[in-house]
């Protein structure tokens, strides 16, 4: 069995956290959550509490984040 492809999710507003990462709720043997980028630091910290990621206020740190694959 291949590991689970790290994501990085940006933005976890609306349809960041209520569409794109409940679709991948249940498939965790394909994706596993890395880190999430938000602007709003309160829901970003929930949201990477939630899914025991980490958490980025910049693009570009998550992008640099070696253990983000997608």
């Amino acid at each position: 069995m291949k590991n689970p492809i790290k994501l990085g999710i940006v933005g976890v507003g609306r349809a960041g956290r209520h569409m794109h990462l409940k679709e991948l709720c249940g498939k965790e043997d394909k994706f596993t959550i890395a880190a999430v980028c938000d602007t709003e630091p309160t829901r970003m910290h929930e949201v990477a509490k939630e899914y025991n990621a980490k958490a980025y206020i910049r693009i570009e740190e998550l992008v640099m984040d070696p253990d983000v694959e997608i």
